[in-house]
């Protein structure tokens, strides 16, 4: 079933919000399977309260893996379907209702380069935010980052190599990232403060900001190229800060996730 309507403002009335109803047709547009009708209720749900938290406006890219569609629909971007789709790489697992499993070789390219075109996510001001589902090897450790080693990653570790835009400098004291079924994101609030939060418990750090890395975001992909994750992960974006809007962030993905 897909949401129809008449679309006034930012409501299609009748229907689902035209947001949420974007990623539908565009998703029907390319022949892959959508959601099962009581799962789109609640997704357009988490993308309406993502707006009520001020979330939605300061992201660039939004994946919600955690879905019964398949793999297909996951690997859409919902804040514009038609651009920075996920590539998956040497073929990740896909578990239905809780996201994507690292193999030990696969991965995930979100196709988003932060230095290219005006985006939420720039140098002084970002956010990487990863839902953990589940650990696969306790070794590896790699969530997300970029080709260089000195560049963007967030560790399932308790390390202070934890990086936001800040090359190869580390943080102030070490953040751990390892606890499961728990968002976990970094934010640069500044060109030295850096945030981390395991759920809504944060930790303040210092690290100086150097540029951002040109080089696409990669998921289940730590940042060098040989750390790869088997973690299973339920969602992922990037944007702008969003310290004050954290809790409403897990608490509406957290809402979702345990509906399924």
């Amino acid at each position: 079933m897909i949401g129809i309507g008449l679309n006034i403002g930012n409501r299609v009335m009748g229907g689902f919000d035209a947001d949420y109803q974007a990623v539908l047709t565009h998703a029907t547009s390319l022949g892959y399977a959508l959601p099962s009708s009581s799962q789109q209720a609640k997704q357009n749900k988490l993308l309406v309260d993502l707006k009520s938290a001020g979330v939605w406006n300061k992201l660039d890219v939004f994946y919600c893996f955690a879905n019964d569609g398949g793999d297909n629909f996951a690997t859409l971007n919902w804040k514009s379907p038609s651009t920075r789709q996920i590539t998956k790489v040497s073929t990740p697992n896909f578990i239905t209702n809780q996201g994507y499993q690292g193999t030990g070789v696969s991965y995930l390219s979100t196709n988003f380069n932060p230095t290219i075109g005006t985006n939420n996510y720039v140098q002084d001001n970002a956010s990487r935010n990863i839902y953990l589902y589940a650990e696969g090897v306790s070794a590896d450790v790699g969530l997300d980052g970029t080709t260089s080693t000195t560049s963007n990653g967030i560790r399932r570790a308790s390390a202070a190599n934890q990086r936001i835009n800040q090359s190869t400098s580390s943080l102030s004291s070490a953040v751990d990232f390892t606890a499961t079924k728990e968002m976990k994101s970094i934010h640069r609030t500044s060109s030295t403060n850096v945030e981390c939060f395991n759920g809504t418990t944060q930790a303040s750090r210092t690290a100086t900001s150097a540029a951002l890395a040109n080089s696409v975001q990669f998921v289940l992909r730590g940042p060098n190229s040989t750390t790869f994750g088997t973690h299973t992960i339920s969602m992922y974006s990037m944007g702008s800060n969003l310290v004050s809007e954290n809790t409403a962030y897990t608490t509406a993905f957290e809402t979702y996730l345990n509906s399924l």
